[in-house]
């Protein structure tokens, strides 16, 4: 329990791990600097890190898919990439990942705010996407935790309910210091339980500053129930360059279906507003 499960060491390539059952421990699939690593139809229940890069290495060609994590204490997927001096991205970077059609049913001592105890935490990679997956009851610091994002990242199709960001970090989605092209569409968002409605959250939130960051937030459905208190989108310091657009979502029940701070080039259109009080 106190070393990695499967350890994929530097220089590994075309790695299959699948149909694992993983209990208890930390860090149970641990990932050096390794290109086209597959991870499909594990179970991680009662875990700490379930698949993560370790800290200084990056890896590419990456598949977390169709897995089932429950009872999480950490992050399910945690990748980072390295950066030099200048926090350019070295060689190898890490690039080209795919999470889908997952199921995080819920961290340790949900409803309790927690940090690491997120279904994905993602700094410094280029292109990524998530799609399909099922996340609940997740309690770190946002359930999906984006950072100095490269490329295009694409959050597509997932359904996200009753959790519970922490530690300033209102979002569901939270978009965190610099990131690019992010492209939201066709994802619902809920909170419905009664135990958190002495909570702030945002469906999607974003400080992201340098980079030109251009969001589009699209056919999504966002709800609450149960007094829940819900933000559509919370979106501060953008910078001149950056620009996004918000068309042809449902919101309903929320309190705040817009929270601007310093934000740039902004569309609004296309959208149903349906029961929501500002």
């Amino acid at each position: 329990n106190t070393k990695p499960g499967i350890y994929v060491y530097n220089g590994s390539s075309g790695v299959d791990v699948e149909n694992v059952y993983f209990y208890g421990g930390s860090q149970r699939v641990y990932l050096g600097v390794c290109d086209h690593i597959r991870v499909t139809g594990c179970t991680f229940d009662t875990t700490g890190y379930g698949v993560i890069q370790k800290e200084g290495t990056a890896s590419s060609f990456g598949i977390v898919s169709n897995c089932i994590a429950r009872n999480a204490s950490l992050d399910f997927v945690e990748l980072n990439c390295n950066l030099d001096e200048k926090e350019v991205p070295l060689i190898p970077a890490a690039r080209n990942w795919i999470i889908a059609n997952n199921q995080f049913s819920g961290s340790q001592g949900y409803p309790t705010p927690g940090t690491e105890n997120r279904f994905i935490g993602i700094t410094e990679v280029e292109n990524v996407t998530i799609t399909g997956n099922v996340v609940e009851r997740s309690r770190g610091d946002a359930p999906i935790h984006l950072e100095d994002l490269r490329g295009e990242t694409i959050i597509s199709n997932n359904i996200i309910s009753n959790c519970v960001p922490t530690g300033g970090n209102i979002g569901l989605i939270f978009i965190l210091n610099n990131a690019e092209n992010c492209i939201v569409d066709g994802n619902i968002f809920a909170i419905t339980d009664p135990d958190l409605n002495e909570k702030t959250i945002s469906a999607y939130s974003s400080n992201s500053q340098s980079y030109s960051n251009k969001t589009v937030f699209s056919n999504n459905r966002v709800f609450a129930a149960n007094n829940n208190i819900l933000k559509g989108l919370s979106i501060e310091f953008q910078s001149p360059s950056s620009s996004t657009l918000v068309t042809d979502n449902i919101f309903e029940g929320c309190d705040t279906v817009l929270g601007l701070v310093n934000t740039n080039n902004l569309t609004f259109s296309g959208n149903k507003l349906i029961n929501c009080k500002e």
